[in-house]
């Protein structure tokens, strides 16, 4: 080996950088939105405003092609890795993120924080405005929880059911082990669907029920609005004719100088349904 070799070698191993060195983001508004930043790194560039990188290459663990990647930036004043490229400081890489304890606080996000005694079962990502995902694995308690900053959640539990909710109470809940659906609002009043049929109540109390072939309608008062009211075959007749008005005329009398009149002879034969409605465009039936 030459010595214009060995004095090359010999002064590249004297000014490489090899090793990973904290660092603390100055600015991540890259203009070219390639995840780059710039850093300061007070063990190579110094404490100064003049000791800044250029901007630093991310390091991922997933991107390289096309509309494809992992795309998470550190915020301005985050501490990360650094390491440098072959050795060369003029050539930053940021590799990951480091979490201190500022303070004597742990600056990891609360939810992780919340880790069982043995193990870590929990995997959470936490923005900086404060947006949460967070994979439960905790058994018997599995679960996926996506809830925004302002309280609003997506639930998917350990039975398989789906909670959506928001900030104010009402939500949709997609029962599996039921097999339900339930959509309640935060006044109070609720949808069910589920395998006996649909429920539907208000705050108040009042109640309309599908069940089968049979509609249950409880209310302190029941209003029909129509120009036309159509009722089912067989359901005038004992309902507004029939039976019970041909029982009246049957058993109806006159007082008369003899004494009362007997009932009419020959008896009528029971009404029966008109061919046309029978009811006006206004009724009322109490």
């Amino acid at each position: 080996m030459s010595r214009e070799v060995l004095s090359r070698l010999a002064e590249r191993v004297e000014t490489q950088f090899s090793g990973k060195y904290r660092g603390i983001v100055v600015d991540n508004a890259d203009p070219e939105r390639l995840g780059r930043l710039k850093l300061r790194i007070p063990s190579v560039l110094g404490e100064s405003d003049e000791g800044v990188t250029d901007w630093a290459w991310p390091c991922v663990p997933f991107g390289g092609s096309p509309e494809t990647g992992f795309f998470f930036i550190p915020e301005t004043g985050a501490q990360v890795w650094v390491e440098f490229e072959e050795g060369n400081p003029d050539l930053p890489i940021w590799v990951g993120t480091v979490w201190a304890k500022p303070g004597g606080t742990s600056a990891v996000p609360e939810e992780a924080r919340q880790m069982e005694e043995d193990r870590p079962q929990r995997r959470v990502l936490k923005t900086a405005s404060g947006h949460v995902l967070e994979f439960c694995d905790v058994e018997g308690e599995e679960s996926i929880t996506l809830r925004h900053k302002d309280g609003a959640t997506v639930t998917l539990d350990a039975d398989g059911s789906v909670v959506i909710a928001n900030k104010e109470g009402s939500h949709v809940y997609l029962n599996a082990a039921d097999q339900e659906a339930t959509v309640v609002d935060q006044h109070g009043n609720n949808l069910r669907l589920g395998e006996a049929g649909v429920t539907v109540t208000n705050s108040d109390g009042s109640l309309v029920d599908l069940a089968g072939t049979a509609v249950q309608v409880v209310a302190k008062n029941v209003h029909i609005r129509s120009e036309t009211v159509s009722l089912g075959e067989g359901a005038m007749e004992p309902a507004i004719l029939g039976t019970t008005f041909a029982a009246i005329f049957d058993a109806h009398v006159h007082p008369t100088a003899m004494g009362p009149s007997g009932p009419p002879v020959p008896a009528p034969s029971p009404l029966s349904a008109p061919t046309s409605p029978a009811l006006s465009k206004a009724v009322k039936v109490k």
